[in-house]
């Protein structure tokens, strides 16, 4: 028999495509969401991650958000031309950059944030509270044992 046939045919592999088509399923519908707010999913991260901060350094939001700073400076760009994101020199540290929300960036968090947990909610809500908890367990492992 090939092996590609075995490969295929490997228990490991139907858990991969379950979850793989449930991610893609989900952010496929959270994309949706975001977007209608005319936000793309890196503005939505980034202001998510900003959200009821007293703002963030580039290299604290590239970390949250994992995205490379030369993409995280497109996107606080972008999200600076909208009104939503201001940027000023680090107090503590003159060569870092600092992102705040602006009073209309921090009500969009606000409106968007928690209407995309209400929007996932109803997805997530299909499963037991202890069933979540011991799906979250097992992919923490599965999470721990890829890096």
């Amino acid at each position: 028999m090939q092996r590609s046939i075995i490969a295929r045919n490997e228990p490991c592999m139907e858990v991969f495509r379950t979850l793989q088509a449930t991610y893609l399923s989900l952010m496929k519908r959270s994309d949706g969401f975001i977007s209608s707010y005319d936000l793309t999913r890196p503005q939505f991260e980034v202001i998510a991650a900003l959200g009821h901060t007293k703002g963030l350094t580039f290299k604290e939001l590239t970390n949250r958000v994992r995205i490379t700073k030369g993409t995280l400076t497109g996107v606080i760009n972008r999200l600076e031309e909208m009104g939503l994101v201001i940027r000023a020199p680090s107090e503590s540290d003159r060569r870092s950059t600092v992102a705040t929300l602006t009073d209309q960036g921090e009500t969009l968090f606000e409106e968007v944030f928690t209407g995309h947990v209400a929007y996932l909610k109803k997805y997530l809500d299909v499963l037991e509270p202890d069933e979540r908890q011991e799906l979250n367990r097992l992919l923490r492992r599965i999470q721990v044992a890829s890096r």
